[in-house]
């Protein structure tokens, strides 16, 4: 009789101890769903804001460079179309590159947000069973969505940043003095 009551004690205190845990893991998951928007908005503003000024400043620069030599009496700088028309090329498939990294960064965001949302919902039904259970598929997808996306933006910012240092290249040899 005495054994059987410590039993239930003590699976009882171990119940506690793990609705405990439960609502640990439910507000670790809250902050990190805050966390992840605000993450989602910092990568958004600061990838767009290089990776485009980056880009649509060679390619301004390089028109202005091109009116005013072109504007001028000068004719001792001339210039080879094709490599003109590959550093052109160059810095627009920058942008292109830049504006689809920004928007792979924004899907990654967006799945991993919904992951944590589901963390917190398993979260919350772990608290009303009092112990914790294993992730779900859904779980796991939003998750290899996520990761896939970051890696997909990470490719695109990469090439992007190779296509503006070819279209500064590419300018340079346009070049011919």
């Amino acid at each position: 009789m005495a054994g059987e009551a410590k039993e239930r004690e003590m699976t009882e205190e171990q119940r506690r101890g793990n609705a405990q845990i439960a609502e640990q893991d439910y507000n670790a998951a809250v902050l990190d769903a805050a966390d992840r928007v605000k993450i989602q908005h910092a990568l958004a503003d600061r990838m767009l804001q290089a990776l485009l000024i980056a880009n649509g400043g060679g390619l301004i620069g390089l028109f202005t460079f091109v009116g005013n030599v072109a504007a001028s009496k000068s004719a001792a700088i001339r210039f080879d179309f094709p490599w003109l028309h590959a550093a052109f090329a160059l810095f627009v498939a920058g942008l292109v590159f830049g504006l689809a990294a920004h928007v792979a960064g924004f899907v990654s965001q967006d799945r991993f947000y919904n992951q944590a949302i589901i963390e917190i919902r398993d979260a919350q039904k772990n608290m009303l069973v009092g112990g914790p259970r294993a992730p779900g598929e859904e779980l796991e997808r939003f998750n290899a969505q996520g990761l896939r996306a970051y890696k997909i933006g990470i490719g695109l910012a990469v090439i992007s940043t190779i296509a503006f240092a070819a279209g500064c290249g590419a300018a340079l040899f346009a070049v011919q003095g």
